[in-house]
């Protein structure tokens, strides 16, 4: 099966953690904030420089660093949209979605959109 890591998804992208890496204090941390196997976590937004990554998780908001987020996998079959529909992930990582800007909805470039979004998240 292939694994992917949380800093893979894109804003918007939700899964279910299978595994949370990492030794020592940075592991009990990662465990004591909530980030535990089989608990759904969702991408709401990445900083415009890809670093921190906003997650939304067992009701509250919680901000981590792209190298934590990395040591957390994502059980790839379950990640889905904001409204539900699978997605195939790759090794994309967020906030890099067309590989040239920094997120999809900011540049708009991805969609098609001539719109650019304000603000300094995405």
């Amino acid at each position: 099966m292939t694994r992917i890591s949380l800093d893979n998804l894109s804003p918007g992208q939700s899964g279910v953690i299978t595994a949370v890496g990492g030794n020592g204090a940075l592991r009990r941390r990662l465990l004591d904030m909530g980030l535990t196997p089989r608990t759904s976590v969702l991408l709401r937004k990445v900083a415009p420089m890809g670093d921190p990554l906003e997650l939304h998780l067992r009701s509250y908001t919680l901000t981590l660093r792209k190298e934590e987020a990395a040591k957390i996998e994502i059980d790839p079959e379950s990640v889905t949209t904001a409204n539900g529909e699978s997605v195939s992930v790759t090794g994309t990582p967020a906030g890099m979605g067309c590989g040239g800007c920094a997120g999809c909805s900011s540049c708009g470039a991805c969609t098609g959109s001539k719109k650019r979004k304000r603000g300094n998240w995405l």
